[in-house]
């Protein structure tokens, strides 16, 4: 909450309108998910349940285009 790194910004996200994005915790929960992620919506660490704990999640990003490419990874949430 120092106004640095407070989101996850995806560069050059705009490109892809219909794109996915889907974060698990380690337990394979749902933490959070956007159907058109942009950086104005970006993840904040947060779920519908309020701030997340510190630790790694996992992702899962879907650009939907005729290409149709996913990555998976991981972020790591400091506070």
């Amino acid at each position: 909450d120092d106004g640095v790194n407070d989101t996850w910004e995806i560069v050059g996200v705009e490109n892809y309108p219909d794109c996915y994005l889907k974060i698990f915790n380690r337990w394979g929960q749902v933490v959070y998910q956007s159907t058109g992620y942009s950086n104005t919506k970006a993840w904040n660490g947060t779920s519908e349940n309020g701030k997340l704990a510190e630790g790694v999640y996992f992702y899962i990003f879907e650009l939907r285009n005729e290409e149709n490419k996913q990555f998976k990874g991981s972020i790591t949430l400091i506070r």
